[in-house]
């Protein structure tokens, strides 16, 4: 049964659904009580769902993420090494 989950940010949501695990088991995606694990129980989640999911399915989604990301990336129209600065990170590329 799908089911909606919100960010603690509130500013993203997430439609999602049960994993059959390898035993045939239903997982779901638990939230955590803070980010780090929150983050941890989605590696779990997402690494279930990879194997017991055809390639082509969790393959295009992640081409969706990627593609997204990168969109998002090229519209700050700034270098890595801008970037980098404004972040108070050294840029290790000269």
């Amino acid at each position: 049964m799908p089911g909606r989950l919100a960010s603690r940010a509130g500013y993203a949501e997430a439609e999602v659904t049960d994993v059959s695990t390898e035993k045939g088991q239903k997982k779901h995606l638990q939230p955590g009580k803070t980010n780090a694990e929150d983050r941890m129980n989605f590696v779990d989640y997402w690494a279930d769902y990879v194997r017991t999911h055809p390639d082509k399915e969790w393959s295009s989604q992640q081409r969706i993420l990627i593609d997204g990301q990168l969109h998002h990336a090229r519209a700050w129209n700034i270098s890595s090494k801008e970037y980098l600065l404004q972040k108070g990170e050294p840029c290790l590329r000269g």
